[in-house]
């Protein structure tokens, strides 16, 4: 018997037709991954359907705040979409004329009705330039800028990288660009800088317009009075860009003073003679002209003291100026002076009349001229390792000295006229005046003020007393607070 075994293989057409039927199994799934329908396509249009419905919501959420707020803003459409411009909020904006605007945002053109305030379409953006990397530097170090930590007036370098797919970047507004990175140094002014960068696509053109905020970099910290005080060598000498008052007679005012509770400014430049108020009863200052060099700032007190009102000297002091604590060594021991250098102090303290020329809303009050006394409290926290010192040393009025000398006498020299602190306490200029008059009385003669040269000395002696210039000085209220502007610093306003 013969046992017949049989061969088992895959024949040809067996093998043709397994691989046809993956093939149909592949074109299948294929169709399935990338084909009209297929996942592929449907999680990319899901994908942009959320982009979309998110950058509705984003927008829905805009014109929600711009309705909430119309009422109290009275803000028309086009400043509000161009306020959100200038924030970074939306990317640009465009009236289409028709009812509605268009403005783009995260990609995408959205199109308002202007009446409704709905969004009636919302499509993708033509192809743009793309901006990445943005970074603001201080240039001096290469560091990277800090909110709130650098001065006001410090450039800053702004840096980013650009580029366009399927085109050509071609440049920049500002700036420069050079291999796809566009730098640009600011002049420290600037809050925010508008870059538009421009590209061809095919022979067309495009544009990206990019906001950065730098404004935020740079410190915003307000100071008060206590503040000033405690580092007077930064602070007095600065400009206070916006007191004002209502006489025209000061074009700038510096910091003179602080304590804890209030801030004392200087007029940066004596005033002319027809900027001097007159006194109660109509009394004027005397106008010194006949000296070969202009006096139109130069005056003499030699008028205003007569006046009546200013009888009682030291009294009146006491009763009537709100500046009295600070010719306090005098009066408290000389209450019943009536000489006529405190008649004429009297009417360099005479608060109200001052007052009404050189105190603004922001001023407590103001009077002529620093006294003695606040001008050696100023000159103390600015010198303190050698400072002016001033006495009462009799009826007459101050005696002075250097704080590491033993006695009083009628003049100290030697004080700084190059300008330091920009010129508070002596201004060298002699075009105008011989001194500065000080509010205050001389140790000297019954009938002189004391004042501060041109040449840097102190006198409480009698020269010169009818070549001199008056620098109002205003106290501005309690609780006052400045902040560092670009030219100097300003008063916060609280309302």
């Amino acid at each position: 018997m013969h046992i017949i075994q049989s061969k088992t293989g895959i024949t040809l057409i067996a093998l043709v037709i397994t691989i046809i039927i993956l093939l149909i199994i592949a074109g299948i799934t294929i169709n399935l991954v990338v084909g009209n329908n297929g996942i592929i396509r449907r999680t990319t249009q899901a994908g942009h359907d959320y982009e979309k419905e998110a950058v509705k919501e984003e927008v829905t959420l805009i014109l929600l705040d711009y309705t909430s707020n119309q009422y109290q803003t009275n803000q028309d459409l086009d400043s509000y979409l161009e306020q959100q411009v200038n924030e970074g909020k939306i990317e640009s904006v465009e009236d289409n004329g028709d009812g509605t605007h268009t403005i783009i945002i995260d990609d995408y053109m959205v199109t308002i009705d202007d009446e409704t305030l709905e969004v009636i379409d919302i499509t993708k953006a033509k192809a743009r330039p793309k901006i990445s990397n943005i970074k603001v530097v201080v240039p001096t170090d290469g560091t990277e800028a800090k909110e709130n930590e650098i001065e006001v007036g410090t450039p800053l370098k702004i840096t980013f990288e650009v580029s366009l797919e399927e085109g050509t970047i071609e440049g920049v507004n500002i700036g420069s660009l050079i291999d796809g990175k566009v730098e640009y140094t600011t002049n420290g002014t600037e809050k925010e800088v508008s870059f538009v960068i421009t590209g061809v696509i095919n022979g067309e053109k495009v544009e990206k317009r990019q906001k950065v905020s730098i404004e935020k970099y740079y410190q915003k910290s307000e100071v008060e009075a206590s503040d000033i005080a405690k580092n007077a060598s930064k602070y007095y000498g600065q400009l206070v860009t916006n007191y004002t008052c209502p006489s025209n007679g000061v074009g700038a005012w510096r910091i003179f003073y602080a304590d804890e509770n209030n801030i004392y400014l200087i007029a940066d430049d004596y005033i002319l003679a027809d900027d001097v108020p007159q006194s109660p009863n109509g009394l004027s200052v005397y106008r010194n002209s006949n000296f070969a060099v202009s006096m139109d700032n130069s005056v003499t007190t030699n008028n205003v003291y007569a006046d009546e009102t200013y009888s009682t000297g030291s009294k009146w002091i006491v009763q009537n100026s709100k500046a009295k604590q600070w010719i306090s060594q005098f009066i408290n021991n000389y209450p019943e002076s009536t000489n006529i250098n405190i008649r004429a102090t009297a009417f360099l303290m005479d608060t109200n009349i001052w007052s009404s020329y050189y105190a603004g809303a922001k001023a407590e009050y103001a009077i002529g001229s620093p006294t003695l006394e606040l001008f050696c409290a100023s000159y103390k926290d600015t010198h303190q390792n050698k400072y002016v010192e001033c006495e009462f040393v009799n009826s007459y009025g101050y005696k002075i000295k250097w704080s590491n000398e033993t006695s009083y006498g009628l003049a100290i020299q030697s004080l700084l006229t190059n300008g330091e602190f920009n010129s508070i306490y002596v201004k060298s200029d002699q075009s105008k005046v011989m001194a500065m008059a000080l509010a205050s009385p001389s140790g000297q003669f019954a009938q002189f003020l004391a004042r501060v040269g041109c040449g840097g000395i102190i006198y409480t002696d009698g020269s010169y007393n009818d070549r001199q210039g008056l620098r109002p000085v205003v106290c501005l209220k309690s609780n006052t607070k400045i902040q560092k502007t670009v030219n100097g610093y300003e008063i916060v306003d609280e309302t």
